[in-house]
């Protein structure tokens, strides 16, 4: 007894295959002028974003500062993410220990104090948890809380 091999449905070309393994869908190739146009464009939105950012820092500040002082509510839109130090109890006694925290999305805090000594605000979130964030992590607060869309909006509306 002879046994025959069906190659056309026992091999799966490698070059057809795409990412997810399957050979019956079809790779999407980009020409190299393709990827540098996108390239191009994402270094464009790059820039203008960074160019946003230069102009409205001054007036992040001032607003951050106004809002800090009136203890009005800050929104976090983007995960901010930051270093802090913490109190860690071991065997040989209590020591600080850098960690690094995370602060997510629809996150509401609220400034409870300034702790100059430390150099750090110290802010309160919806559910009362107290958040510690070190003075040094001031552009994240901004840029990461509603703070810069309020200032990007202002500035866009300003110029129409």
């Amino acid at each position: 007894m002879t046994k025959k091999v069906n190659w056309d449905s026992t091999f799966s070309n490698p070059i057809k295959r795409n990412l997810s393994g399957h050979p019956s869908a079809q790779p999407k190739y980009s020409s190299g002028k393709d990827r540098m146009q996108k390239a191009y464009q994402q270094q464009l939105a790059q820039e203008e974003a960074e160019n946003m950012l230069k102009k409205a820092m001054p007036a992040m500040s001032a607003l951050l500062k106004c809002r800090l002082q009136n203890k009005t509510a800050l929104k976090v839109m983007r995960p901010l993410v930051y270093q802090t130090s913490e109190l860690q109890k071991g065997s040989q006694g209590a020591k600080f220990v850098d960690t690094q925290k995370v602060l997510q999305p629809g996150v509401e805090l609220i400034l409870k104090s300034l702790d100059p000594n430390m150099q750090e605000f110290i802010f309160e979130d919806q559910n009362g948890t107290e958040v510690v964030l070190p003075y040094l992590a001031q552009t994240k607060l901004m840029t990461c809380t509603n703070i810069y869309e309020d200032v990007k909006e202002f500035i866009r509306n300003k110029g129409e």
